[in-house]
């Protein structure tokens, strides 16, 4: 595979958005929200499913870079994608329909999530077709389903992936000598 070209995740952010809301239907960013907080800060609106996309960690791949300078600048993201749905059509004591409906069941979703996100460097490339990150995303694991404490009536579970890129640099250093 290519060397990935330089980029910053206010462009992969965005394409991991509209590859999810591609794939699940849900419309962005109504539904598919890229957010900087807990998916409890974030409140419910009027549908019976949406998805936080939260960056979460970066860190430099300092055994890499070292010696790159800011040339090949490494870096590793962390990003976490919750799936919240709406608990409304069990009876009280039951979850059937919330995780396994054909329609609106949050097993569903998640394994459309899942396929957005593993869909291979194809929505992550520039309009050349170079790709902006190393490896194909993967999801490692889901959480467990779990009725949010603060609305009973949703649930939700959440993934982490991780992203491998080059983070985009100026090579231009005339700002630095001009301060």
């Amino acid at each position: 595979m290519a060397q990935p070209v330089p980029t910053s995740l206010r462009t992969i952010l965005p394409l991991i958005q509209a590859n999810i809301a591609a794939v699940t239907g849900l419309p962005a960013p109504a539904r598919v929200m890229i957010t900087a907080r807990n998916a409890d800060a974030v409140p419910h609106f009027q549908a019976d499913a949406d998805i936080l996309i939260r960056l979460m960690r970066e860190r430099q791949d300092f055994d890499v870079n070292t010696g790159q300078g800011r040339v090949e600048n490494r870096w590793e993201a962390t990003v976490r994608v919750t799936v919240r749905s709406r608990l409304y059509t069990d009876e009280v004591n039951q979850d059937q329909q919330f995780l396994i409906d054909q329609t609106l069941g949050h097993i569903v979703l998640r394994d459309r999530v899942t396929d957005a996100l593993e869909f291979g460097f194809d929505f992550l490339t520039t309009s050349q077709g170079d790709s902006y990150i190393f490896e194909p995303l993967r999801v490692p694991n889901w959480s467990d389903p779990e009725r949010e404490r603060e609305d009973a009536m949703w649930g939700d579970s959440w993934c982490e992936v991780t992203l491998h890129y080059i983070r985009s640099l100026t090579q231009n250093a005339s700002w630095a000598l001009n301060s």
